[in-house]
């Protein structure tokens, strides 16, 4: 075990101050684990000297406000089935609606956003569409107007990540993964408090229709702190012919891309999944209520929030696809575990290390994502990667629906496991084309 004392994240060099020195002001100390060494040392890093960071923390608390969109009817998913006398399978439709409209928007939006270079723009759009139909839940009465309104704000979700990420790469050009990670921990934060407080609201107020329309104002106001504090940088103007071309090509043409799009939609296919019948099962096969589930949630977002920040920092270097690897696999065998009739403390543990794995791998998955293209084409790469996610992710809570009905809401646990081996095949496969290239 040993110590060593840096100037800064940036700089890397040994600190010359004598010993017992004070400190300047804006300084903190935190702790990396090196696996590889086995190494516990700690770094110092500046607060002052990292004018970025301040970036960093903004768009991760707007990643934080998209999560709420996402999440703000998992909760009450038990509740809705009942209100509306739903199937499995039309519960997963709810889902594979916000997915759709997620998906089909996804690649056309970010493509302009690198055209007309207007992240900032697209971005506030983004938070408001997404906020504006939670307003209606309060008068729903028909599951299609559910549907539609989920479909509206899935529309606006479509248009947050690749103007999102783009001003991240932007902003924080150094320590990508970990940075990228930050920005991953800033949507889990979203999913951690959403599932307990809509909990709460529903109990308090006895309508989970009413609860939801709270979360209307977190989009509205974070749009207008990410318009005051970005700007919108002019280019040179080419011609859209020209420049669908290029982009196309230069995309689909990227072997490395292509797989990371696997890669991301096998994940994002079992977390949806997860995210749609974990709830159903826990209150169903443990007899757990709405606030009860909404805390096992919030649970399962805090870990994985604790370790994307771990598993950014522990990646640097061009190490993302290797600890990929790792998370996936454990991922899985922990679904297998799940699918079978464990004690409450058993089935608690794997839940946990399902949130520890599963759902860090979306920093890491960007961090790779954004390193393999052109600056001019990240918003593009990454319109791409979550369109390919959400049209491939419509499936799996459908597909799931399908296999909960046949033989029971535990066995869709093993659906979710197979998605993350072949994730973990993939990832393996996309670390070995890194390397080729990087040997060549």
């Amino acid at each position: 075990m040993c110590a060593t004392v840096a100037q800064s994240v940036e700089q890397r060099t040994e600190n010359p101050r004598v010993g017992g020195s004070i400190p300047p002001r804006g300084t903190i100390f935190y702790f990396k684990i090196d696996l590889k060494k086995s190494v516990f040392s700690a770094r110092k890093f500046n607060i002052m000297e990292s004018p970025n960071l301040k970036s960093v923390f903004l768009l991760s608390g707007s990643h934080a406000v998209n999560s709420v969109y996402a999440r703000v009817l998992t909760p009450v998913l038990p509740l809705i089935l009942l209100d509306f006398k739903l199937s499995y399978f039309e519960t997963g439709l709810i889902v594979s609606t916000y997915s759709f409209a997620c998906g089909i928007f996804q690649f056309p939006i970010s493509f302009f956003a690198d055209y007309l270079n207007r992240h900032r723009l697209i971005l506030c759009l983004s938070l408001v569409i997404s906020a504006i139909p939670l307003i209606f839940f309060g008068f729903l009465e028909s599951f299609f107007v559910l549907l539609f309104l989920v479909f509206l704000s899935g529309i606006g979700s479509s248009a947050y990540h690749p103007p999102a990420v783009a001003l991240l790469a932007r902003e924080a050009t150094k320590k990508l993964s970990f940075h990228m990670s930050i920005f991953k921990a800033g949507g889990d934060f979203g999913s951690i408090f959403t599932p307990v407080l809509v909990g709460w609201l529903t109990y308090y107020f006895g309508d989970w229709r009413t609860a939801v329309q709270f979360f209307v104002l977190p989009g509205v106001i974070f749009s207008l702190v990410i318009w005051f504090s970005f700007t919108d940088f002019s280019r040179e103007k080419k011609e859209l012919k020209n420049e669908v071309k290029r982009t196309f090509s230069q995309l689909f043409h990227n072997k490395i891309l292509m797989f990371i799009l696997l890669l991301s939609s096998c994940r994002v296919m079992g977390l949806r999944g997860i995210m749609t019948f974990l709830p159903i099962w826990i209150a169903e096969s443990l007899g757990f209520n709405v606030t009860s589930i909404g805390w096992i949630l919030t649970l399962y977002f805090l870990v994985g929030t604790l370790s994307s920040i771990f598993w950014g920092k522990i990646a640097e270097g061009d190490r993302e696809t290797l600890y990929l690897s790792l998370m996936m696999i454990i991922a899985s065998i922990s679904l297998v575990f799940l699918s079978s009739n464990l004690s409450i403390f058993l089935t608690f543990i794997f839940i946990i290390l399902l949130g520890g794995t599963l759902n860090p791998t979306q920093g890491l998955i960007l961090s790779v994502a954004t390193k393999v293209v052109e600056e001019d084409n990240r918003a593009s790469s990454i319109g791409l990667l979550y369109s390919v996610n959400e049209v491939a992710s419509i499936l799996s809570p459908l597909i799931a629906g399908l296999v909960a009905e046949a033989y029971g809401v535990e066995k869709t646990f093993l659906f979710f496991s197979f998605l993350c081996f072949v994730a973990l095949l993939v990832s393996m496969n996309i670390h070995r084309h890194r390397n080729t290239k990087e040997g060549t």
